[in-house]
């Protein structure tokens, strides 16, 4: 049987190349920026001005101010002179993990939380790819570089969901604790009680609530009920600025994106998107009924994870990392499906071309690519053994 094109020795030299184009994108983005702005006149890193203002302000009994749009800018000013505003959406959950940042100056805080953000990320992709030898492709895949470019927490948010669901049966009380710590972003957290559910994970479950009731009460004590009306409004204001296209809907890997991109009402857009989440579910459902797996029970948790919310961004497509690192170890093992190399290394390449085609072209094609992945990994379990799987 003729080889597939995408051989091993290509996966060892592409990732180099692409490794080398962005570190050479990065130092001419540093050239071409000025004290602090990139040449857009957005902070570079910007996202994490953010994180660092809130800290800040909480650090100094402000917290509650930091859902203030103006008097949270006032305090971006003095990391960065600027002139745009980043808004804080976070509960105050979060404020309380990420607490310590403003003891550093701005750009040694930047560096210590994207280091331990990313660290616990890639210790878990290398104990994923142990025996597979394909660490070096998580180094160059763009959802990482994606993610430092914005100074965001998709390090940390694809570390906790996937170390939850490897501990889930071995560890319940570790993984509970871990769900619990990834509610600061609470759609990411929305499947775990169904997963819950179906494996009777009660010990997980329990973990899990009670360690969100202790995050709640220490958030409450440290900076007062005040922050959580502060959170509330804030809610409105990114549910409001989502709706409006404020939020830049070609960089939202979600169905209602798409359709508002297409000049869908508000209402059918949210009806899409609905759609689209009961189809992941159901298929999740499925291939969890049917498999215990964690290869397949864990891409497909991610992917319909990716599939049920409005409000995702392209940074969060490096919790890709996950279905591909298992999709492609399985493969290795057990052989492929036609067309799954192909879009697996879409995929991989979907947080870089996701955006740039959905800006051009109008076209979100994004939540597409999920929702195909999700396909394929239920093509693989009705499939069954590696019998019946086309090899190299």
């Amino acid at each position: 049987m003729k080889k597939h094109w995408l051989n091993t020795r290509r996966l060892q030299v592409y990732p180099w190349i692409f490794i080398t184009i962005f570190l050479a994108i990065s130092v001419v983005w540093l050239c071409i920026s000025r004290d602090g702005l990139d040449p857009s006149g957005k902070p570079l890193g910007y996202d994490f001005i953010t994180f660092w203002a809130a800290s800040w302000m909480g650090l100094n009994g402000e917290a509650a101010s930091a859902y203030d749009l103006a008097q949270i800018h006032a305090v971006e000013r003095m990391a960065i002179e600027g002139n745009s505003v980043f808004a804080w959406f976070y509960p105050p959950t979060y404020l309380l993990l990420i607490l310590p940042l403003a003891l550093l100056p701005y750009w040694a805080a930047w560096l210590a939380f994207m280091t331990t953000t990313l660290l616990p990320f890639w210790l878990l992709i290398r104990h994923m790819l142990a025996k597979s030898g394909g660490a070096i492709l998580v180094v160059a895949f763009p959802g990482l570089w994606v993610n430092l470019l914005h100074g965001q927490n998709a390090g940390l948010t694809t570390a906790l969901v996937g170390t939850a669901l490897l501990l889930l049966k071995q560890r319940p009380w570790i993984a509970g604790i871990l769900v619990a710590l990834l509610s600061f972003k609470p759609h990411m957290v929305m499947m775990f009680p169904l997963v819950f559910l179906l494996t009777r994970s009660w010990r997980a479950a329990t973990s899990s609530m009670l360690s969100v009731l202790l995050l709640v009460l220490a958030s409450t004590y440290l900076f007062g009920w005040s922050t959580w009306v502060g959170w509330q409004g804030g809610l409105q204001t990114a549910r409001e600025l989502n709706e409006n296209g404020s939020l830049a809907w070609a960089k939202m890997p979600t169905v209602f994106a798409g359709l508002r991109m297409q000049g869908a009402p508000i209402v059918w857009a949210y009806f899409g998107q609905l759609v689209s989440a009961l189809v992941a579910i159901y298929l999740m459902v499925r291939i969890w009924h049917r498999t215990n797996e964690i290869a397949l029970r864990g891409s497909a948790f991610v992917l319909a994870t990716l599939l049920i919310s409005p409000h995702f961004f392209d940074y969060d497509l490096l919790w890709l990392a996950l279905p591909i690192a298992w999709l492609g170890a399985r493969g290795l093992v057990f052989g492929w499906l036609r067309g799954e190399r192909e879009l697996l290394l879409i995929a991989w390449l979907l947080p870089m071309i996701g955006p740039v085609f959905a800006k051009v072209l109008g076209l979100q094609l994004m939540p597409l690519i999920n929702l195909a992945l999700l396909f394929l990994v239920w093509r693989k379990l009705r499939h069954g053994g590696s019998s019946s799987l086309a090899t190299c």
